[in-house]
C-alpha cells in the first residue's frame, strides 16, 4: 500500500486528537482499537475501515461539522452521476414514509453510509445487524440524505410482510409502478423500467428472502446507474456487496467520573430520555437517577428497540426498580407500538424471528453458545459446544452463518478472533438451551475447559509468554468467574472451582483482582467439602497471597501457616518454599525481622536445591528489603540487584518489577532522585505492560515523591512555573494512585510509607490545602492510563542530573 495513501486523513485525525487534549494511547482506548493502528492512521500509512471511522468519531466527542470532515477525509472521491434520462410513463416512484421519531445518535452511521453510496465503485450496500438495532430507521435517513445524488429519485421496498422470496420482483414492481403484460414478463418489465435510470433503491428487511438475493444481482448486471440500500439481519453474499454493520448505539461511560451532561449526550440515554419524556413529559435525568439510567442503558445492549421498550416503563417504574427488574429483561421488554410489526413489539420476538428462521444446526450452535459469558474464542466454542454432541462437523460453517445473521459478533482481539452474542440474544438463547434440557452438560464441559485454560496460563503468567497469557486471562475473565460460580453451586463440582482458583492467584495479583480472587479461594478452601489436601494447600497460599496483597497481615499469617503444615506433610518442597515465603514476608512487613530473616533464607535455600530460579529471586526480593528495613544499604543494594539480574534472566517482566520498586525505594532514601525516577519509571512501564494496576498505583507514588524530592534538593534556577508544577503533578499523581488502590482494596506498601508521608506533608505545605485537595480530587477523577502517560511524560520534562 502506498505509504501516503491515508495522508489527509492522518493529518486530520491528529488535529482533532490534539484539539480534544488526548494521546493517542487515551484515544485508543476510547475507541476500543490499538494505539499502533492510531500511529499506522496519523501516519497515513493505512486508510481506516468504516468502523474504525465511526468508533474515533464518538471517541473524539465530535459535533457535526468535525464528524463530517473525518469522515470526509477517509471518503475516497464521490461518484460523478450523468444527468438523469427522461423517466417512463408508467414509474411512479414510491415516496418515502415519513419517520414517526427523530433519529438519535446516527449522524457518523449517516454520513459513512452516504459516502459509501456516492463512490462510483460502490453499487450495493447491506445494512446489517441484529433485530432492534435500527437498520430501517438508518436505512431511511441515509436514503433521504443520499437521494441528491441520484437524479432519478429514490424508491422504498417494504419487504417485512413478503412471505415468499418469489415474491420480491412483485413487490419491487408494485414500488416502481411496473406491472405484467401479456408480452413482458414482470421481471423483464423491472429492467426496461431501471436501465437507463440514476435511481437508488431501499429493499427493507430481506433476511426472510435470501434466495431471491440473485435476482438484485441481475438487476445491477442489467441497470448499471442503479444503486441498492438492503436492510437485512443477513448478509446477502452477492460479489457487489459492500457490508455497513449497524452497531448499538452508544453507551455512557462505565467509570463514574463522567458527568450528567457527558451521560445523557451519549446516544443510548439520549434516546432513552426522548422515549421515555413521549409517556412522562415530566421525566428528567438527574445526577440522582443517572447511575441508573447509564445502567439501564448497558444493560441493554445499546439496543434502539430494547431501550424504547424500556423507556414506555418509566410512567410506572422509577429507574431504579425498572434496573431491578432487567435483570431478566425479556419479560420486561413488550409492549411495543401497535404501529411496528408484531415482530417488533416485543425483544423476545423480535429474536424469535431470527431464531426461527436458522437451520437446525445453527439454532443448537446459538443456544449452546450462550454457556459463555461474554464473548470467547473459536477454539472455546469448538470444546464446549462440540464435545459429545452432533456439532463437529459442520460447527464453523454454522458459526459463520451465525455472524452473517448478526445474532453472534465477531471481533479481532490482538490478532485473536473472539465472538459472543449480545447479552438480550444471550438470554433468548439461554431460554433455549433449559428448552432443550442441555444446560447441565455445557455448564460442565464450560467449566472444565476453562480449568484447563487456567492451568496451561500458570505456567506463563509469571514468566515467559506472560504478557499473552495475561491478555487471554483479561479477556476470558468473566467465563472464568461464571465457571466458578458453577462449580460453588453443588459439592461435586467443587473441587474443579479449588484447582481453577488456585491456577489463577498469579492473575489475580498481577490484575489487581486481589479481593475478588481472595474471596473465591477461600471459599474453595476453608468449606466443609472434601477436597485433596494438596489442592487445598495451593488453595491457601493463594489465599495468603492475595490476603497479604491486601493489607491483612494476620488472615496472610494464619492461611500461610496452614498451607506449610498441609505441604509439609505431603513432604511437598515447593509447597514448604513457597509458604515459608509468605510467613517470612508477612512476619517482615509486622516489624519481626528477627523472625523474618531466617524463614526467607531457608525459603531461599530450598528454592536452590530445587533448581527453582523464580522462587529464589522472590526470597532475595524480600531479604532486600528486610535489609533495608533495618538500615543496611549496601547489603540490601546487592541483594537487590541479584534478584534483578535473576528476574531479567527468567523474563518474568511483572515479577523483577518488584526488585525495580524496592531498589527505587532504596535511592529514595540516599536523596537520588535521579535513579529513584529512573527505576521507577521502567518499573512503570512494566506494570502497565500487563496490566498490573496496584503496581502502578505504587510507582505513581514513587514518582511523586520524587518530584516532591527533586523540588527540596535542586541547586538549579528554577523558573516559578516550574516550582510550582511538580508539587501539582506529584498531588495529581498520588490522587490517582489512591483511587487505583480504592478500586482494589490494597494499601500502600509499608516501605513506602515514611517517605509518602514526608512528601505528602510538604505538598500540602507548598500548595496549601485548597489547592493541594483539588488537584488531589484531579488526579482521583483521573483513568489511570492517563495518569501513567501524565507521570512518564510530563515527569520527563522535568529530570535533572543525580544528586551529590
Amino acid at each position: 500500500m502506498d505509504t501516503e495513501l491515508g495522508a489527509p486523513f492522518g493529518d486530520t485525525c491528529r488535529d482533532l486528537r490534539l484539539a480534544a487534549g488526548l494521546t493517542q494511547e487515551a484515544l485508543a482506548e476510547r475507541a476500543g482499537i490499538s494505539a499502533r493502528s492510531i500511529r499506522a492512521l496519523e501516519r497515513g500509512r493505512s486508510m481506516p475501515y468504516k468502523d474504525t471511522v465511526r468508533r474515533l468519531v464518538v471517541a473524539l466527542g465530535l459535533g457535526e461539522r468535525d464528524a463530517a470532515r473525518l469522515i470526509a477525509a477517509a471518503t475516497p472521491t464521490p461518484r460523478r452521476r450523468v444527468p438523469a434520462s427522461p423517466a417512463p410513463a408508467s414509474s411512479a416512484i414510491q415516496l418515502l414514509p415519513a419517520p414517526p421519531t427523530p433519529l438519535v445518535g446516527r449522524s457518523a452511521d449517516v454520513a459513512l453510509v452516504v459516502a459509501l453510496l456516492r463512490r462510483d465503485d460502490v453499487r450495493l450496500v447491506t445494512l446489517t445487524g441484529p433485530g432492534g438495532v435500527g437498520k430501517t430507521r438508518l436505512g431511511l435517513a441515509v436514503a433521504a440524505e443520499a437521494g441528491s445524488a441520484f437524479p432519478d429519485g429514490v424508491a422504498f421496498v417494504s419487504l417485512a410482510s413478503v412471505a415468499d422470496p418469489a415474491l420480491v420482483p412483485a413487490a419491487l414492481a408494485g414500488a416502481l409502478g411496473v406491472r405484467e403484460t401479456a408480452d413482458r414478463r414482470l421481471v423483464e418489465g423491472i429492467v426496461a423500467c431501471l436501465r437507463g435510470r440514476a435511481l437508488l433503491v431501499l429493499l427493507d428487511n430481506f433476511e426472510h428472502l435470501l434466495p431471491a438475493a440473485p435476482l438484485l444481482a441481475d438487476l445491477l448486471s442489467a441497470c448499471p446507474r442503479l444503486a441498492l440500500l438492503v436492510t437485512s439481519r443477513s448478509l446477502l453474499r452477492l460479489r457487489a456487496e459492500h457490508h455497513f454493520d449497524v452497531a448499538p448505539l452508544g453507551l455512557p461511560a462505565l467509570h463514574g467520573s463522567a458527568g450528567l451532561a457527558q451521560v445523557i449526550a451519549s446516544p443510548a440515554v439520549a434516546l432513552f430520555l426522548q422515549r421515555a419524556q413521549a409517556v412522562q413529559p415530566s421525566f428528567t435525568i438527574t445526577t440522582a437517577n443517572t447511575a441508573e439510567v447509564a445502567a439501564i442503558c448497558r444493560r441493554l445492549d445499546g439496543l434502539p428497540l430494547a431501550i424504547e421498550l424500556a423507556a414506555t416503563r418509566i410512567s410506572l417504574l422509577p429507574p431504579a426498580a425498572l434496573l431491578a427488574r432487567l435483570e431478566r429483561r425479556l419479560g420486561v421488554l413488550v409492549g411495543g407500538s401497535r404501529d411496528l410489526p408484531e415482530r417488533q413489539q416485543t425483544m423476545r420476538a423480535a429474536i424469535g424471528w431470527s431464531y426461527d428462521l436458522l437451520h437446525v444446526g445453527e439454532q443448537a450452535l446459538l443456544r449452546r453458545m450462550a454457556v459463555f459469558a461474554g464473548d470467547c474464542t473459536v477454539e472455546a466454542v469448538e470444546a464446549v459446544c462440540a464435545a459429545d454432541l452432533d456439532l463437529s462437523g459442520d460447527l464453523l460453517k454454522w458459526l459463520e452463518a451465525l455472524v452473517d445473521k448478526s445474532l453472534v459478533r465477531r471481533q479481532d482481539a490482538g490478532g485473536d478472533v473472539r465472538v459472543g452474542m449480545l447479552e438480550t440474544v444471550r438470554e433468548f438463547a439461554l431460554e433455549q438451551l433449559a428448552t432443550a434440557g442441555e444446560v447441565a452438560a455445557l455448564e460442565r464441559g464450560h467449566a472444565e475447559y476453562y480449568l484447563a485454560l487456567a492451568e496451561a496460563a500458570e505456567q506463563h503468567v509469571l514468566g515467559l509468554g506472560q504478557r499473552a497469557w495475561l491478555d487471554r486471562l483479561a479477556a476470558d475473565h468473566d467465563n472464568l468467574r461464571a465457571a466458578l460460580r458453577w462449580s460453588a453451586r453443588e459439592e461435586d463440582r467443587t473441587i474443579i472451582g479449588a484447582r481453577l482458583a488456585g491456577a489463577l492467584v498469579g492473575f489475580w495479583w498481577i490484575h489487581g483482582h486481589c479481593r475478588e480472587g481472595r474471596q473465591w479461594l477461600e471459599t474453595m478452601a476453608t468449606g466443609d467439602v472434601a477436597v485433596p489436601a494438596d489442592t487445598r494447600a495451593k488453595a491457601l497460599y493463594g489465599a495468603g497471597v492475595l490476603a497479604e496483597a491486601l493489607g491483612d497481615f494476620e488472615q496472610a499469617r494464619a492461611l500461610y501457616a496452614e498451607s506449610l503444615s498441609l505441604s509439609e506433610a505431603l513432604e511437598d518442597g515447593m509447597g514448604v518454599a513457597k509458604a515459608l515465603l509468605g510467613v517470612g514476608a508477612v512476619a517482615m512487613h509486622q516489624g519481626e525481622y528477627g523472625r523474618a530473616q531466617p524463614l526467607l533464607e531457608r525459603s531461599m535455600e530450598l528454592g536452590r536445591e530445587l533448581g527453582n530460579q523464580a522462587l529464589v529471586a522472590h526470597a532475595l526480593v524480600n531479604l532486600g528489603a528486610l535489609s533495608m528495613s533495618r538500615g543496611e544499604i549496601g547489603g540490601a543494594e546487592a541483594l537487590l540487584e541479584e534478584s534483578l539480574a535473576l528476574f531479567r534472566r527468567l523474563d518474568d517482566r511483572w515479577t523483577s518489577t518488584l526488585a525495580l520498586n524496592v531498589l527505587g525505594t532504596l535511592a529514595l532514601r540516599r536523596n537520588d532522585w535521579a535513579r529513584a525516577r529512573m527505576l521507577f519509571e521502567e518499573g512503570l512501564a512494566r506494570y502497565r505492560d500487563v496490566g498490573n494496576t496496584v503496581g502502578m498505583a505504587t510507582l505513581l507514588e514513587g514518582l511523586a515523591i520524587c518530584l516532591v524530592g527533586t523540588s527540596l534538593n535542586r541547586d538549579l534556577p528554577r523558573s516559578l512555573v516550574t516550582a510550582e508544577r511538580e508539587p501539582l503533578l506529584a498531588a495529581r499523581l498520588f490522587g490517582a494512585g489512591i483511587a487505583a488502590r480504592e478500586v482494589t482494596g490494597s494499601p500502600l506498601p509499608p516501605v513506602i510509607e515514611p517517605d509518602y508521608a514526608r512528601a505528602v506533608a510538604h505538598i500540602r505545605a507548598t500548595l496549601g490545602e485548597d489547592a493541594y485537595a483539588h488537584a488531589l480530587a484531579d488526579g482521583r477523577g483521573m483513568a489511570l492510563e492517563r495518569a501513567v502517560d501524565l507521570a512518564l511524560q510530563d515527569g520527563a520534562a522535568m529530570r535533572v542530573p543525580p544528586t551529590t
